[in-house]
């Protein structure tokens, strides 16, 4: 029996639209999504491999220094700069990899570098050796490293001319070998004002 008019037409419109959105959905229920990766990007780095560590008995010829923080701090509160955090590494080059030997770290701080008030300030200096700097080492994300505190306090205090000051620092083995010193200076701010 055939329905006639609107309640026929509102049927048969009904019908009609169940039929296209069943057919719409068909596809959908059978798709893949595949992702293909193009031939001019470069293909994805393989895992990191850890470089392999310094021979045994290898002897330090190399070192970095790091300064932590773009400036000193102020350990008192007193509104003066005056603790710098370096992070040191020895190097056997040219093995990658950092390495721990026996020695004394001596690190120099020369207020007002390139100033003819700097020549008649002397260096602050801190040295660091035997239980000290075996108690400074530690690990960094590329291997063995020595962290050291540097105190202004502990040298004369954090009262200075001026807000400049190169840093430097060099590597003593206990074994008598020359020196060995990182590369340039570190420029650092200090005294008053620094910390705000």
């Amino acid at each position: 029996m055939a329905l006639n008019g609107p309640a026929g037409a509102s049927a048969g419109l009904a019908c009609a639209w169940r039929a296209v959105l069943l057919a719409s959905m068909l596809p959908c229920a059978a798709c893949e999504t595949t992702v293909e990766q193009s031939t001019s990007a470069r293909p994805m780095p393989s895992k990191p491999v850890e470089p392999p560590p310094a021979p045994v008995g290898a002897k330090a010829n190399s070192m970095a220094m790091l300064v932590l923080g773009p400036k000193a701090q102020d350990s008192n509160g007193n509104g003066r700069a005056d603790l710098v955090t370096v992070e040191v590494f020895l190097f056997a080059e040219p093995h990658p990899t950092p390495i721990f030997e026996e020695g004394r770290f001596v690190f120099e701080l020369q207020p007002c570098p390139g100033e003819q008030l700097g020549e008649l300030i002397p260096p602050r200096v801190w040295s660091f050796e035997g239980p000290q700097a075996t108690a400074a080492r530690g690990r960094a994300m590329i291997g063995p490293s020595h962290r050291f505190s540097l105190s202004l306090l502990e040298t004369g205090g954090d009262v200075l001319p001026c807000a400049g000051a190169d840093l430097t620092a060099r590597f003593e083995p206990a074994d008598g070998r020359s020196p060995v010193r990182a590369v340039g200076v570190r420029s650092i701010l200090l005294g008053e004002g620094v910390t705000r």
